[in-house]
């Protein structure tokens, strides 16, 4: 979309060393990393594992005529597999930001965005890809698929984890060998959901913007009901997160 359309993306600035400066398309205010590497692990694993677990596997079928957000449509087939979950060490051993990360076969051509129409019934028409590019089409939407953009928040999440120090070392807190795990557990959490909610761009009056993920309707699995059941079923009394 060089060239045609507006970067879909706010780039971060020079100083952010610990991120790929072709960053993912989205809209989102840039953030440093003030609290120790320890907190910003369970803060990445708290809201990651969230998104992970509470991500629908069955939709509804949903035709509002609003472009704020679009579950996942019939003529969308995602199939169900089954994956048992196991180490993957070129996950861990890797930073998303390096050259030739084997991180960046997660995310497809086109990052996750994709192109609809309306019917006049109200459904969404995926359009195919053509190399002809062209001006975006007022009469077109475009939303990134979900599942997308919370792997690309896991990458920016593990990449500032293990950023970069100005000597070029990277920094490695007292819970490395857990925080790897968890992000590689994450992954996997995010890719057995496949999350296909499509999300409206952020509305600034560009015909093409970036994603920031909010406002979005998610058909999830009810966290609350699944609290209950686990506290209800408990083995022991023991509390607390970590």
């Amino acid at each position: 979309m060089e060239g045609h359309y507006k970067n879909p993306y706010t780039p971060l600035s020079s100083e952010d060393e610990n991120t790929s400066s072709d960053a993912f398309p989205i809209k989102a205010q840039r953030y440093r990393v003030h609290t120790n590497k320890g907190i910003l692990a369970l803060t990445a694993s708290l809201f990651l594992l969230c998104a992970g677990l509470g991500a629908a596997l069955y939709y509804k079928i949903m035709t509002s005529y609003g472009a704020s957000y679009v579950s996942v449509y019939p003529n969308m087939k995602v199939p169900h597999r089954a994956v048992t979950f196991l180490p993957h060490n070129e996950y861990t051993d890797q930073l998303p930001d390096e050259p030739g990360s084997v991180w960046n076969k997660l995310i497809p051509p086109g990052r996750g965005f994709v192109t609809v129409k309306r019917t006049k019934s109200g459904a969404l028409s995926f359009e195919e890809h053509s190399s002809v590019f062209s001006d975006p089409d007022p009469s077109k939407e475009y939303y990134c698929i979900s599942a997308f953009h919370q792997m690309h928040c896991l990458a920016i999440i593990y990449s500032a984890i293990f950023s970069k120090d100005h000597s070029g070392h990277h920094h490695r807190d007292d819970h490395s060998d857990h925080t790897k795990h968890c992000i590689d557990y994450l992954r996997q959490s995010i890719m057995c959901a496949s999350d296909a909610t499509l999300e409206g761009l952020a509305d600034d009056g560009s015909p093409v913007t970036g994603v920031d993920g909010w406002n979005n309707t998610h058909q999830c699995r009810d966290w609350d009901s699944l609290y209950d059941f686990a506290s209800r079923h408990r083995m022991l009394d023991s509390d607390g997160i970590v």
